[in-house]
């Protein structure tokens, strides 16, 4: 339910137009090294996982909110808005979640869709190494009254004007009156932008957890994991 895997062939092609085109032709060499390397060597993935709660967070926003956002269902607008920030997510996965009744919420400036992020409830499929965070299972059974937050993306432009804080002041506002009592998410160590803006909530640091690849051979590490917050299986 994650982007489609790129093929073998497909790299390949990649690799040989990035010869073709690059005038430094040190940078495919590099770029294909690193790719060998993370995929079949090795890669080590230091991860935070974050509970956000969303009644007590509500009482204390003062953020004046620069964007509107909105709850979305358009599969071209989701597509569209996530290629625009760097993403590609395939419309076939868009529409499964939209069915799964998963929530996407959008930023707009003027119209203009400039950012979004996903909300997941239930059963997620989570093969990348953010989900290996919660369970080397592919698959997370989230709890009835929480939910998880991914693929947060914001156009270049548009990065550090507020439209992560818009986004998450919005879902606050609307989560807590329903039964969703808050979310958890994951985040790289290295991910300093949404970090620093989740600091500026009542957030709890609730799990680290380190994923080693080696050679193909995956490892999970618990450094902290707080049991009271584990709302997952």
């Amino acid at each position: 339910m994650f982007r489609k895997r790129i093929t073998i062939k497909q790299k390949f092609l990649s690799w040989a137009s990035l010869f073709k085109y690059s005038s430094n032709k040190l940078l495919p060499i590099f770029i294909i090294f690193r790719f060998i390397f993370q995929e079949i060597i090795y890669y080590n993935f230091l991860c935070f996982i974050f509970y956000l709660e969303f009644k007590e967070n509500y009482s204390s926003i003062k953020t004046e909110l620069k964007y509107e956002v909105k709850l979305v269902n358009d599969i071209d607008l989701i597509y569209k808005c996530f290629l625009g920030a760097g993403r590609r997510l395939s419309k076939d996965d868009i529409r499964k979640w939209i069915l799964l009744k998963y929530h996407c919420w959008m930023a707009f400036d003027e119209d203009v869709p400039v950012g979004a992020v996903w909300v997941w409830f239930g059963n997620c499929h989570l093969p990348s190494y953010s989900g290996k965070c919660f369970s080397m299972n592919n698959v997370t059974l989230f709890v009835d009254s929480i939910g998880y937050e991914c693929f947060a993306q914001v156009q270049n432009k548009y990065r550090g004007k507020g439209i992560y804080t818009s986004l998450l002041t919005n879902m606050i506002n609307y989560y807590s009156k329903t039964k969703i009592s808050g979310f958890v998410t994951t985040m790289g160590a290295t991910n300093i932008s949404p970090i620093k803006v989740y600091l500026k909530y009542k957030i709890r640091l609730i799990g680290i957890i380190r994923i080693i690849k080696i050679f193909g051979s995956l490892k999970r590490k618990i450094l902290f994991l707080d049991e009271r917050y584990k709302y997952w299986e």
